[in-house]
């Protein structure tokens, strides 16, 4: 399969939570100027909110939850609303910009803080497609010896160091080395690892997440 790119500035798109958003085509209605103008689809986050259509989607997202998908209103502050899965038991909160996070409340009680907000950790499998068989060699070499490879690395072997969003908080992020992952290495475009990082939450954010947890 394709690796996605962002409409926005046509360059890969690497799924890391808080790095990218997918922008659905059912979201939109025949006569939208997103949908007219190709203003759809996978994207970078930073790519989103730097664009004209960040709080144009923050908007369709909302009520697409809110009138389709069960969810309900239980926040909202001058720059921010919070829904609720009553089933799910998932909070999804929306920045005009276009900027969204989604929570389970009691993650927020696990994670790093700091004065400028908090670190959520997020470790998941990754399997990358790349073009470069010879940077790919490199990075199966590196988590053989160093059983760990630094995903800014990554970032910047693609060109794509430009569309960290936060990148002083992804500076420390890593894939590591798993061998029963090796299985997935036998093609010379492709490697598989576990990804390690932590996804930022601005301070705002948190705060208000857990405000209206407790309300609710």
């Amino acid at each position: 399969m394709k690796p996605p790119n962002c409409f926005i500035c046509k360059r890969r798109v690497l799924e890391f939570q808080g790095q990218f958003d997918k922008l659905d085509t059912y979201l939109l209605s025949s006569d939208d100027a997103a949908l007219k103008q190709g203003a759809y689809g996978w994207c970078h986050m930073r790519c989103l909110l730097t664009s004209k259509w960040g709080a144009f989607w923050a908007k369709r997202r909302i009520w697409h939850r809110t009138e389709v998908m069960s969810y309900k209103k239980i926040g909202s502050s001058d720059n921010l609303t919070a829904l609720f899965h009553p089933r799910r038991k998932t909070i999804a909160v929306f920045q005009t910009n276009g900027e969204s996070f989604y929570f389970e409340p009691p993650e927020l009680d696990l994670v790093k803080k700091s004065d400028e907000g908090i670190l959520l950790p997020v470790s998941e499998v990754h399997h990358l497609h790349l073009d470069d068989p010879i940077f790919v060699q490199e990075i199966k070499d590196t988590l053989i010896k160093r059983k760990s490879f630094p995903l800014i690395n990554l970032f910047k072997s693609l060109g794509l160091e430009d569309t960290l969003l936060y990148p002083e908080k992804f500076t420390d992020s890593v894939l590591k080395f798993d061998k029963e992952l090796m299985e997935e290495w036998k093609w010379k475009n492709s490697v598989s690892a576990i990804a390690v990082y932590n996804q930022f939450i601005p301070l705002e954010v948190a705060d208000f997440v857990k405000e209206i947890s407790y309300q609710n």
